[in-house]
C-alpha cells in the first residue's frame, strides 16, 4: 500500500474543507461530491474505493440540503458541515475497520492475491484503518469546535483548532501507516491473539 495513495483517497473531503467559508456551502459540497466521483472512477480499475462513494453521498446530502434550505440551514452548513461531513466518515471508517477495513482496498494492489484473506493482512488493515478513522475524528471535532468558537478566536487560535489539529493527526496517521507496512514488509509484524 502507498500511503501517499492513501491520502489522495480524502482529497474529496480536503477540498470540501478548503472550499466551505470561500464559495457558498452549497457549491462546495457539490464540487467536492464531484471530485469524489472522480476519485472513485479514477480509483475503481484496482479495486472497490468505498471511501469516495462514502465521501460522495455524505457530502451530495450537505449539497442538497444546502441548496434546498434557507439562509439558517446554510449559514448552520457553512459553520458546521465540514465537521459534520468528517464525523460522518470517521463513524463509517471505524465502524467497519473491524470487518471491512478500507485501507485493504488499497493495499490489495501491492500483495498477492493469495494473502488478502490472511489474518496478517487482516489485521495490519484493521489497525491502519483505525488510525485514519481516528485522525479523521479529530478533524470533524477540531471543524466543529472552530464552528461554534471560531468567531471569537485570533486569526492564529483559529488556525490551530482548524487546520493544526487536522494536520498532527493525518502526520500521524500517515507515519503510522508507514511504519506498520515497513514493519509487515520486514516480517516485524505479527498477526493479532485470537487470528
Amino acid at each position: 500500500m502507498n500511503p501517499v495513495t492513501l491520502v489522495a483517497g480524502f482529497v474529496p473531503l480536503v477540498l470540501f474543507a478548503l472550499l466551505d467559508g470561500a464559495i457558498p456551502v452549497a457549491a462546495a459540497a457539490a464540487l467536492a461530491a464531484a471530485a469524489a466521483v472522480v476519485a472513485f472512477a479514477a480509483m475503481v480499475r484496482r479495486a472497490v474505493p468505498v471511501l469516495p462513494i462514502v465521501q460522495a453521498v455524505t457530502l451530495a446530502a450537505v449539497s442538497a440540503l444546502a441548496f434546498t434550505g434557507g439562509p439558517a440551514t446554510q449559514s448552520f452548513l457553512t459553520d458546521y458541515g465540514r465537521g459534520l461531513v468528517s464525523l460522518v466518515l470517521a463513524a463509517y471508517i471505524l465502524a467497519t475497520a473491524g470487518f471491512a477495513p478500507f485501507t485493504a482496498a488499497f493495499a490489495r494492489a501491492g500483495v498477492p492475491r493469495e494473502h488478502w484473506h490472511s489474518p496478517r493482512f487482516i489485521g495490519l488493515n484493521r489497525r491502519i484503518s483505525a488510525a485514519w478513522g481516528a485522525a479523521v475524528l479529530v478533524l470533524g471535532v477540531s471543524h466543529l469546535l472552530y464552528g461554534a468558537v471560531g468567531a471569537s478566536l485570533t486569526r492564529f487560535e483559529g488556525l490551530v483548532l482548524n487546520w493544526g489539529l487536522t494536520i498532527v493527526a493525518v502526520l500521524v496517521a500517515f507515519r503510522y501507516t508507514q511504519r506498520t507496512i515497513a514493519a509487515a514488509r520486514t516480517g516485524a509484524v505479527r498477526p493479532p491473539q485470537g487470528y
